[in-house]
């Protein structure tokens, strides 16, 4: 369905599903960091009209790669639940759904939609949203745990690729992620909302590595995975989804 949002009557394609669920982490509020990395986390389908825009946004802002002095790491994620609705988004995967949930839970939100960006796990608004964009990247919380890597690393063989990680401050409670990411690709759609168009994404992560973090560790990562991307490798609290540092690793 359709929501129209403040004076200028904003559309987009609230896309909700009921999650049930009662309660979420309190956060405390913590002053800002010109030193953090802002992960800004696109929801988006190619089946959703109101998604090209907000596409678009992330494209921009990834290209710039900062706002403000603050670095930014972006990261579309295709969700599938747009699938069954004439086209099918050939990068969706019910994982990144799944994940889009898990932070309806933990915000107390009534229901995931497209476009919504997530940054640094905590903070929740409008894919298309620039204003909100910026505003959630100027207030972001600073890491009270002061995590960094150390070392991080991608070792190269034929068959096999891996990742050897050292962080530095408390890991209790906190896991790695390693995400996947294709820079730039483009598809002509068919079918659905978006028939007719090409489309361009950008940081398309094709799939999402999760382990518990260690102070140091190896995570083994297929090549064929690895071909034409990147890593985006990042450490998340498992409590309260707050993102607490992150690298760019190629």
């Amino acid at each position: 369905m359709y929501v129209f949002i403040g004076m200028n009557k904003i559309r987009f394609c609230l896309f909700l599903f009921p999650l049930f669920f009662t309660s979420c982490h309190a956060q405390n509020a913590k002053s800002n960091s010109t030193d953090q990395v802002a992960v800004v986390e696109l929801f988006t389908s190619e089946g959703c009209s109101s998604c090209p825009p907000a596409d678009r946004l992330l494209s921009r802002y990834a290209d710039i790669g900062s706002y403000e002095g603050v670095p930014i790491l972006a990261l579309a994620y295709h969700v599938d639940y747009w699938d069954y609705l004439g086209w099918r988004d050939s990068f969706s995967s019910s994982a990144f759904s799944d994940r889009q949930r898990m932070y309806a839970e933990s915000m107390n939100l009534n229901g995931v939609y497209t476009p919504q960006i997530v940054i640094n796990g905590t903070t929740q608004l409008v894919g298309s949203d620039e204003g909100s964009l910026r505003e959630g990247i100027q207030h972001m919380k600073a890491d009270s745990r002061q995590l960094s890597f150390t070392d991080l690393k991608l070792s190269n063989d034929d068959k096999t690729k891996k990742v050897k990680y050292t962080i530095q401050g408390d890991v209790k409670d906190c896991e790695i992620n390693i995400a996947i990411v294709t820079p730039s690709v483009s598809v002509n759609i068919r079918r659905g909302e978006n028939r007719g168009k090409l489309l361009t994404h950008t940081n398309v992560v094709k799939k999402l590595l999760t382990t518990e973090a260690l102070q140091e560790g190896n995570i083994n990562l297929k090549a064929t995975d690895m071909r034409d991307s990147y890593l985006v490798v990042f450490i998340q609290d498992k409590k309260n989804k707050e993102i607490l540092t992150a690298r760019k690793l190629e």
